[in-house]
C-alpha cells in the first residue's frame, strides 16, 4: 500500500567507494566458528540476498571465508559487494499521508495558518515545515539534521526498514531509537521501537542472552521450631452462619 513511499531505489550512483591495497599481500582471517542452526540460517540469508541482487560475487584476492559453509579445513571461497539502499520518499506522498493524520495535520495548519500564537506554539517545539512537507529538529542532538515527522501509518514501515532489512542488522532497542531518530520521529517512538524489537522473532531465536543465569536458591536452615513462622490468608469462602469467609494460617517452617 505504501510501496510509493519507501520504494527500493536498486544500487546507488552517487558515491564509489574504493580501497587502494597496492602491492599487499591479503590479510588471512579465520572463520568466525558457527553452530548448525546459525549456519543454515546465514546460508540462507546470503542465498536470499544475492537472488534479490542485495549483495553479489567478487573475485577479488582479498576474498573472506564463507561463514555459513566453511569447514575445520577453513576453505577460501568468495566474497561479496554490498549494495545499501535506505528508506525514501516520495514528497508529494508523504504530504498527503501527513495530512491524513489527524495529530500531524493540526500542527501543520497550525504552521500554515495566520494565528502568531500557533504558529509560535508548534515552532517553539522545533517544528518546521519545508516544501510542505513537515520537519522536527531534535532538541535533545546537537545537531541540524531534521527530523521527517512520520505518519503512524508508516511507523511500522521505517522499523521494518531499520531492523528487519538486512541493513538493519537486528540492533537492540538504543541503536534502533538512534539510527532512527536521526532521520525520522513520530509520537510515543521509543514505546513503539521496544515493542518491535522485542517482538522480533529472529532477534529472540537468534540473539545470544547478555545476562548471568540465575543462581540457586538459597534457603536457610532454622535452628530450632518457632524461628521463622509463615503466615497466610486462605479465602473468600462462603459465609458460616456467624458471617466468617477467611482463615488465618500460620505454619512453623522447622515442624509443618
Amino acid at each position: 500500500m505504501n510501496s510509493t513511499i519507501f520504494e527500493q531505489g536498486g544500487e546507488t550512483t552517487f558515491a564509489t567507494h574504493r580501497i587502494n591495497t597496492q602491492n599487499a599481500v591479503p590479510i588471512s582471517v579465520p572463520p568466525y566458528p558457527l553452530n548448525g542452526p546459525k549456519k543454515q540460517f546465514l546460508r540462507e540469508e546470503l542465498n536470499r540476498l544475492v537472488t534479490q541482487g542485495i549483495i553479489e560475487e567478487c573475485e577479488s584476492p582479498w576474498s573472506l571465508y564463507d561463514l555459513a559453509n566453511c569447514s575445520d579445513e577453513e576453505e577460501k571461497v568468495q566474497s561479496y559487494f554490498v549494495s545499501v539502499d535506505l528508506p525514501s520518499y516520495d514528497v508529494k506522498s508523504m504530504l498527503q499521508k501527513q495530512m491524513e493524520d489527524d495529530e500531524i495535520k493540526i500542527i501543520i495548519l497550525s504552521l500554515e495558518g495566520e494565528d502568531p500564537l500557533e504558529m509560535s506554539k508548534w515552532s517553539g517545539r522545533a517544528y518546521v515545515m519545508n516544501n510542505g512537507v513537515l520537519f522536527r529538529f531534535n532538541p535533545y542532538v546537537d545537531s541540524e539534521d531534521r527530523q521527517l515527522v512520520t505518519p503512524k501509518e508508516l511507523s511500522e514501515d521505517v522499523l521494518a526498514q531499520y531492523h528487519n532489512s538486512p541493513t538493519g542488522e537486528h540492533y537492540g532497542i538504543e541503536r534502533t531509537l538512534q539510527k532512527i531518530s536521526s532521520k525520522f520521529y513520530f509520537t510515543y517512538m521509543r514505546k513503539y521501537i521496544a515493542r518491535h524489537v522485542k517482538g522480533c522473532m529472529e532477534c529472540q531465536r537468534y540473539k545470544p542472552e547478555n545476562r548471568q543465569p540465575a543462581g540457586l536458591l538459597q534457603t536457610p536452615a532454622p535452628s530450632q521450631r518457632f524461628e521463622v513462622v509463615v503466615i497466610d490468608i486462605f479465602g473468600a469462602l462462603p459465609a458460616t452462619p456467624r458471617g466468617n469467609r477467611w482463615i488465618l494460617i500460620i505454619e512453623d517452617v522447622a515442624s509443618k
